[in-house]
């Protein structure tokens, strides 16, 4: 029988992948009263419970059926770095993977037959290991400097263990000289005078201080990644502890507000409206009063409740006030319903391909009902084999990919990291994101965040230019006035000052079918710089360019424009053309 959820137990947590119930049992044996032990039925069971599961061991079989061990090491190592994994098998096992031993990714080669002993020592290895090089812990009231750095001693104690405890000793009091330093930075980062000052601070480095501080721990990216891959396995609120919607509960109880589990809820929620609005049409009661349950499970105030519950109401009066006794001719035509039932779901299926292709052409990715995500999700929950499915789902993943390497490129670390996880929903290419999410730590760990400042307007054209694309900005002319009349209602950008400004990117849709174009487009410069109230006066070839120059004109800043040394609003009008490179 498959384990349920783990709890966090004092021990660690030893998740087995094996095939063999001899080892499970000795494995149960070993460890009881000082480990929990946990069975995994596959892979995709043991990555739920090492996301679910705190301070986890994976002991992985060498002899699991239908899995090339090195390559499954490998990606669950990339996939979770810091989980120690015990590897199960004979000695000509032990020879192929010696180099994943000496780089890590294997933390202990066990021999079969295992014996009890060597394996509780093992997995009480791994808990010396998580005691020894756990991080320097958080600064907190009354806590003495030097308790803080003895966990950073004992890792140098690990990492050179040929150091002779004389050299340790004079180290030790080599960085304790170190203390005043240390208290002064201390003092300085609490100062009270540096908060009033990073009230004043510009913009700019609000801006890059909030996208440093995703608030997602370690954890609650686990939990996101495991919501991902339910997501894409159909699991949304089926079955209990391993479903989606539990699992972006999990992340809002930890992190409160977080928009990606936020949206996926709301994502989940759309596949029910869905199947509610298919059920009505049909007039199939069952199907309609499942997926309102469904719905009202995940989200019991969704505005369209009331309209499909008071529809299923009125039908079931209906029926109920109208019986007659079934005939020959009832029995004859519900077969030709259940036949036609079949022919309507595969033509479903070849509808929900065509909405999701032409959404992806006009750009409507992800968001809502009417989406290329909600529909392709909804084809794949009806017929997860169809080759039209299949293929929009791996142009849709590869989209969503260069979507979240252009964010990040734009150091847009939470809308890069939005896009990830649509992907990972879809059940992407799962080698192109594990290298993906690890840049995408990489950056948030370094803190970077790009921001693109040009000069002061004096050239029309954009300094830099998209490595596929150009985008070349010019005014539109305006009628010249009187020097002794008021401002202009409308001045040309080239007018303004920038203070920050990126191209818009080139639409995937004007790539993929070789289009060029320009738009004119009308906006406010507000008192504070921002960008507001924008409109599309013109464009060629319309409804093309109009959504990526309005995301990117969303995150322009200006310096205001001032009338009698007082900031006022400013009415804006440019020319934005797109072209291809060669």
């Amino acid at each position: 029988m498959a384990a349920t959820t783990p709890q966090r137990p004092t021990g660690a947590n030893v998740i087995v992948l094996s095939g063999d119930p001899a080892l499970t049992s000795l494995l149960r044996d070993s460890l009881a009263g000082s480990h929990r032990v946990w069975r995994a039925d596959d892979v995709t069971h043991a990555a739920d419970l090492v996301v679910a599961a705190g301070n986890a061991v994976l002991l992985l079989d060498a002899s699991l059926a239908d899995h090339d061990t090195r390559a499954l090491v490998s990606t669950i190592h990339a996939q979770f770095p810091d989980l120690a994994i015990i590897v199960a098998g004979r000695r000509d096992d032990e020879a192929g993977l010696a180099d994943l031993v000496s780089q890590g990714a294997i933390f202990r080669f066990l021999h079969k037959p295992a014996s009890a002993e060597r394996i509780r020592n093992f997995v009480d290895a791994t808990q010396r290991r998580e005691q020894q090089g756990a991080d320097l812990p958080a600064a907190a009231p009354g806590l003495p400097l030097i308790a803080a750095l003895r966990p950073q001693l004992s890792r140098l104690r690990l990492l050179l263990p040929r150091l002779e405890r004389a050299r340790l000793r004079r180290y030790l009091r080599r960085s304790l000289l170190l203390l005043p330093l240390l208290a002064i930075i201390a003092a300085l980062v609490t100062w009270k005078p540096w908060r009033q000052l990073g009230e004043l601070l510009p913009e700019r480095t609000q801006s890059a201080a909030v996208q440093s501080d995703p608030g997602q721990d370690p954890a609650v990216l686990r939990l996101l990644d495991a919501a991902g891959v339910a997501l894409s396995q159909g699991r949304l609120v089926e079955p209990p502890g391993r479903n989606a919607v539990e699992l972006y509960r999990a992340v809002l109880a930890r992190h409160p507000g977080d928009p990606i589990a936020t949206r996926g809820i709301e994502r989940i929620a759309d596949q029910f409206v869905i199947e509610a609005e298919h059920a009505r049409a049909d007039n199939d009661l069952p199907g309609l009063a499942g997926a309102i349950d469904a719905l009202r499970s995940v989200q019991p105030d969704h505005p369209r409740l009331a309209d499909f519950t008071a529809t299923l109401a009125r039908e079931r009066n209906r029926r109920t006030t109208a019986p007659r006794t079934p005939t020959v001719a009832d029995v004859q035509a519900g077969h030709t319903l259940d036949v036609r039932a079949a022919r309507s779901d595969a033509g479903r299926v070849q509808s929900f391909v065509q909405l999701a292709s032409e959404r992806m052409a006009s750009g409507r990715l992800v968001g809502g009902a009417d989406s290329a995500h909600a529909y392709l999700f909804a084809g794949r929950r009806l017929d997860p084999a169809d080759p039209g499915i299949r293929q929009g789902i791996q142009l849709l993943g590869a989209l969503l990919e260069n979507n979240a390497r252009r964010e990040l490129a734009a150091g847009h670390l939470e809308a890069a990291s939005a896009w990830t996880h649509d992907a990972i929903a879809l059940n992407h290419d799962r080698a192109a994101l594990a290298r993906l999410r690890s840049d995408l730590q990489a950056a948030r760990l370094a803190g970077q965040r790009e921001v693109e400042l040009i000069p002061a307007a004096g050239s029309s054209a954009d300094a830099a230019p998209a490595a596929i694309s150009t985008v070349v900005l010019q005014p539109v002319a305006t009628p010249a006035e009187p020097a002794a009349a008021p401002p202009p209602t409308i001045v040309p950008e080239s007018q303004l000052q920038r203070r920050r400004f990126r191209s818009p990117d080139y639409p995937e849709r004007a790539v993929l079918q070789r289009l060029e174009g320009w738009i004119e487009i009308e906006f406010t410069v507000a008192r504070d710089g921002t960008t507001r109230e924008p409109r599309i006066l013109a464009a060629e070839p319309a409804g093309v360019f109009d959504r990526a120059t309005l995301d990117a004109l969303a995150r322009w800043r200006y310096e205001p424009v001032h009338s009698n040394g007082v900031p006022v609003d400013q009415r804006v009008a440019m020319r934005l053309h797109f072209e291809l490179a060669d």
